[in-house]
């Protein structure tokens, strides 16, 4: 529903925003816990009894959503954002008279910048 009203009210108001989608976003993301795999075939070692352990989250790992959503938003709460209490994945920042927000969907993300009158 947040997506829904950003883009309804930004729109309706006249404002741009701007979209940017992350490639590779689960990639990026930091586990915060141990995660094993067994060694695919092909690489050195036997299959079935060697495992590695992994140092970034992978696509199709289940937690790998959360741990990119928890490495952007400690990027951004570094920055001086601050969440909605309402809604986790809305970011606000306040610059001098202007706002920012950053509006964080799966790996998309809507900014917006208000320039409020002097």
């Amino acid at each position: 529903m947040t997506i829904k009203w950003f883009l309804a009210f930004t729109f309706g108001m006249g404002w741009e925003i701007q979209h940017l989608d992350i490639d590779s976003a689960y990639l990026n993301g930091k586990l915060d816990q141990q995660k094993f795999i067994r060694i695919p075939q092909g690489f050195e070692g036997d299959n079935k009894t060697h495992i590695g352990q992994l140092n970034k989250s992978l696509y199709g790992l289940a937690i790998a959503p959360m741990c990119w959503f928890k490495t952007f938003t400690t990027l951004l709460k570094n920055n001086d954002f601050r969440y909605s209490p309402r809604e986790p994945c809305l970011f606000v920042k306040n610059v001098n008279k202007n706002k920012i927000l950053i509006l964080i969907y799966v790996d998309d993300i809507y900014s917006y910048q208000v320039i409020l009158p002097n």
